[in-house]
């Protein structure tokens, strides 16, 4: 990654030999050890290279449970590459695996640094003046620092805000070039087609970065014109059969909904599993986060419906059909969504979600109101803090319960015959090549 020189950077620098100082029994480790510091201004910038052997390693964590740190905590913004090439090609190559720890730093004096790995090891780097090899070596922090993780890679414990000011801070405060992932990438492409599905946050990181390079981007007059109107002209379709079978949930769903269908109890307890396995959310499907947000408990806790093991027993005989229905799936922000259920037994469904309902205003903070809407009676719960808003209502065989009380209007009339999903031709055409036989868990 290339980036922008800036006068602010006057530079001092040096290749570094090092360990003074090295503890007895971290000689062997320290001997195997690489390392070099220049200082700057700013920051200096340093490195270590280190093999990647079990007798450093820690275990269970490897290469991420190596901490380092400097007795007069100097060591700023660290970052760990690993090479590319290990395991069984290193072997055949007859080469060892190495990692490289890359931080910036304050100050012209010795580092006295302590990696903390399966033992301690202590060393000292001397920071010399070397202006082209501080360059070359910030240009690598900066590579590794500011490019962010791959789509299947772990994110860390963290917002991802907290890392994008980071980057957005560091560039400008050093003249860097912000990071600029390739758009060619399989990833890139990915995300794209992803785009607002699962969160709006795209659109705030892209407008932090735009209040750190343009400040006043925000702050012109609104003259711009509108972008045009989306085209909704009717897609063309090939002939659709006549007989199409449909499920008859669909017939309850408004056809401008997002539709996940599940088909029966048992793939729905699957997919709540998997994100139980997953942190609780759609996003970390895709890029498995170490942040936990409790998505799942706090879902559950808004819509006033959990999972026992008497209904994970007994589901199976009492639900013939599940689908998630909505307007979007924000649920960080607070999505407008619905579980919308086809009970084979509407005494026992009814019976046990009522309980449920009544469970949580014994519990207060919680209030109900009793509402009709199109002739049917709507029980609805709220707190005044919003973590739980529960809309519930039924209409024949079909139970919604939802966040939104216009998802409640639109179920009631996609059920007399307004606009249902199940009608329209798109949906019909979609289940031509999907029939309902297929074997899809969703």
């Amino acid at each position: 990654m290339r980036r922008a020189r800036s006068a602010t950077f006057v530079v001092a620098c040096l290749l570094l030999i090092f360990s003074l100082k090295i503890s007895p029994e971290s000689l062997a480790n320290a001997a195997e050890l690489n390392g070099e510091a220049y200082a700057g201004h700013p920051f200096g910038v340093a490195k270590i290279d280190l093999p990647i052997t079990p007798e450093i390693l820690p275990g269970p964590l490897g290469i991420e449970g190596i901490l380092i740190k400097e007795a007069n905590g100097r060591i700023h913004y660290p970052v760990t590459a690993t090479s590319a090439v290990g395991g069984f090609f290193a072997e055949l190559v007859g080469s060892q695996p190495r990692a490289t720890i890359y931080f910036l730093f304050r100050g012209n004096a010795p580092l006295e640094i302590e990696l903390l790995a399966r033992r301690p090891i202590r060393l000292i780097l001397n920071p010399q003046s070397d202006p082209r090899r501080f360059n070359r070596l910030l240009t690598a922090w900066w590579r590794e620092y500011a490019q962010p993780p791959g789509l299947f890679e772990s994110k860390p414990d963290y917002p991802p805000l907290v890392m994008q000011y980071l980057r957005l801070m560091l560039a400008q405060r050093l003249g860097l070039r912000p990071p600029n992932p390739s758009s060619e990438s399989w990833e890139a492409w990915f995300r794209e087609q992803l785009g607002l599905t699962l969160s709006s946050e795209p659109i705030r990181m892209k407008m932090m970065e735009a209040r750190f390079f343009n400040p006043g981007v925000l702050a012109g007059p609104p003259d711009q014109p509108l972008p045009a109107p989306w085209d909704n002209g009717q897609p063309v379709l090939p002939e659709i059969p006549p007989d199409v079978p449909v499920e008859a949930i669909a017939s309850h769903v408004p056809v401008e909904c997002l539709y996940l269908r599940f088909g029966n109890f048992r793939n729905f307890l699957w997919l709540q599993d998997t994100l139980a396995r997953w942190g609780g959310d759609l996003q970390n499907l895709v890029a498995l986060r170490s942040l936990n947000y409790e998505m799942s408990r706090r879902l559950e806790e808004q819509l006033v419906l959990r999972q026992s093991a008497l209904s994970r027993l007994f589901g199976e005989t009492v639900v013939a059909d599940v689908a998630i229905i909505g307007y979007d799936l924000h649920f960080h922000e607070g999505a407008s969504f619905g579980l919308l259920f086809q009970a084979k037994n509407n005494l026992l469904f009814q019976t046990n979600l009522l309980q449920q309902r009544k469970e949580r205003l014994a519990q207060g903070d919680v209030r109900e109101e009793k509402l009709t809407i199109l002739d049917h009676p709507v029980s609805y719960l709220t707190s005044a803090d919003g973590s739980v808003r529960s809309y519930y209502v039924a209409d024949g065989d079909f139970h919604l319960v939802t966040t939104s009380r216009r998802l409640v209007e639109r179920f009631l009339e996609a059920g007399r015959g307004k606009k249902p999903l199940g009608q329209s031709a798109e949906f019909r055409f979609a289940r031509s090549l999907f029939p309902l036989d297929r074997p899809d868990t969703a």
